[in-house]
């Protein structure tokens, strides 16, 4: 599990790869959900896109799904080549404290790690892959009010 620009990014990082695929789970409404397909070092155009799902609809019915043909392997080079690249380009900060939520979502991996690594004091809620998903609308206020609670209780701590 991934965040979506560390998948487009791996294209940049490593020209062993010439294209990347991600199956979306997001925190945006399930319907925008889907497949996203990154070729020559950017996500490919709607038109591809439609192009490719025609394809698959034509052929669906057509293959059988033999789950021994199927040989998936775990790998976290886009994953940590991310991580390098956001460190890269950040600055070290004082020992600030920073509260994070990422909703047990990909960003998990990636941004307690980072920050940290740039001095900060890290304070997460809800950052396990492993732990519930949280589909949230990052513009409505209401869907975070545990992440303010928590930052006020941190202030409180500090002061």
């Amino acid at each position: 599990m991934c965040p979506v620009p560390s998948i487009n990014y791996i294209l940049l990082a490593d020209e062993l790869y010439a294209g990347s695929i991600m199956v979306s789970g997001s925190h945006i409404k399930s319907h925008l959900n889907g497949v996203k397909f990154f070729f020559d070092k950017e996500e490919i155009s709607k038109k591809n896109e439609a192009e490719i799902e025609e394809i698959y609809n034509s052929l669906k019915d057509k293959v059988k799904y033999n789950e021994e043909l199927v040989n998936l392997k775990s790998e976290a080079r886009a994953l940590e080549e991310y991580k390098k690249m956001l460190i890269s380009h950040a600055q070290k900060y004082p020992k600030w404290k920073a509260v994070i939520d990422p909703g047990n979502g990909a960003q998990s991996e990636v941004i307690a790690p980072v920050l940290s690594s740039l001095g900060l004091n890290v304070v997460s809620l809800n950052a396990s892959i492993h732990g519930e998903f949280y589909a949230r609308d990052t513009e409505i206020e209401s869907d975070f009010e545990e992440l303010k609670k928590k930052v006020l209780d941190e202030k409180r701590i500090l002061e």
